[in-house]
């Protein structure tokens, strides 16, 4: 995409920012924009072309903020700015401008059992308020299935040889892969239909990380709906129990929990729901995998080695792991 540095004048006139403004860019056709009056508020501005699919995904990830713009919640969401006209974007020659607050804060770091709770405190406030949107389909997922979505990732993509997950020829590496084979192809089989039991809405797609902004004692922004989708609540849940608490010896425990109890704050899983937890976070670290198949073999590598940790200890760790999360959410 070529750089198309914005007139300032346009964006005074357009967004009715206070004058004087400074526009510096950050990363290519990103560009943060700076007031210089007293409320000295700043704002991420990106510039897309037309028909692009990042503009696609906006389109989404707009109806889906102003969706939630009616409700409350305890940490800030990057809102889209409207215009003089009232629209969240603006064509300008052959390109849009979509505009946004900038939102500040610490990043969230794992295996921090202070942060883990927040971090699972707001994923259920979240999920609480994302339910209330009606789903729809991503228009960039044309062949998603809303009711019963499997890892697009598998779809005719498995690797076929070591060389694929970064692994050298040897009986150990195809011994390797054959065992992740057959461990993938079990995801191609879809969980059971969501019911009463099985919740089932929008989720926010990619929740920790850079993604989510603290500040000293609770989530204070939650940023980037790009991957929002239709799905499990559960599933989500269960990525951001294995990303908060990610070190499997003494430390996750007490991680784990404190995000379990967070959660739980605002929302009680099912018995079906946490009977699916376990396979959720294996069936994301597989998801990992295959991501970096082929085209990042290296990382490939040391996502299947997390994916075999994670693995082998589940099979020891699995019924403390359910039973802890039955405690919670169900008192037993």
């Amino acid at each position: 995409m070529n750089n198309h540095h914005p007139d300032t004048r346009k964006l005074v006139d357009t967004y009715l920012l206070p004058e004087p403004i400074t526009v510096t860019e950050l990363d290519q056709d990103v560009y943060a924009v700076r007031t210089a009056d007293a409320s000295k508020r700043m704002f991420v501005l990106k510039v897309h072309q037309q028909g692009d699919e990042a503009l696609m995904q906006e389109r989404y990830v707009h109806w889906l903020l102003l969706s939630l713009s009616d409700q409350t919640f305890s940490f800030d969401l990057p809102f889209p700015v409207r215009n003089r006209e009232g629209a969240t974007f603006l064509p300008v020659d052959d390109v849009v401008w979509v505009l946004a607050p900038h939102l500040t804060g610490q990043r969230m770091q794992p295996n921090d059992p202070d942060q883990a709770y927040a971090v699972g405190e707001a994923l259920a406030e979240l999920h609480q308020g994302l339910a209330k949107v009606q789903p729809h389909v991503r228009p960039d997922f044309p062949e998603y299935n809303m009711y019963r979505r499997t890892l697009l990732h598998l779809r005719g993509t498995l690797p076929t040889v070591p060389g694929a997950l970064g692994l050298q020829e040897t009986p150990e590496g195809w011994h390797r892969l054959r065992r992740f084979m057959m461990l993938a192809k079990q995801f191609q089989v879809a969980p059971p239909v969501p019911d009463e039991n099985l919740h089932w809405h929008i989720v926010h797609g990619d929740f920790f990380g850079a993604n989510l902004l603290y500040n000293g004692e609770r989530v204070s922004g939650v940023l980037d709906f790009k991957f929002a989708r239709p799905d499990y609540r559960v599933r989500e849940f269960a990525e951001t129990l294995l990303r908060v608490a990610n070190d499997f010896g003494p430390l996750f425990w007490g991680t784990a929990r404190s995000f379990v109890e967070g959660y739980a704050q605002h929302v009680n899983l099912t018995r079906a729901e946490i009977e699916l937890a376990p396979r959720f976070m294996v069936e994301f670290q597989v998801d990992q995998v295959l991501f970096y198949a082929t085209a990042e073999p290296a990382r490939a590598a040391t996502a299947l080695r997390i994916q075999e940790d994670i693995s082998s200890w589940l099979e020891v760790e699995v019924l403390r792991l359910e039973a802890m999360m039955r405690g919670v959410f169900l008192g037993e």
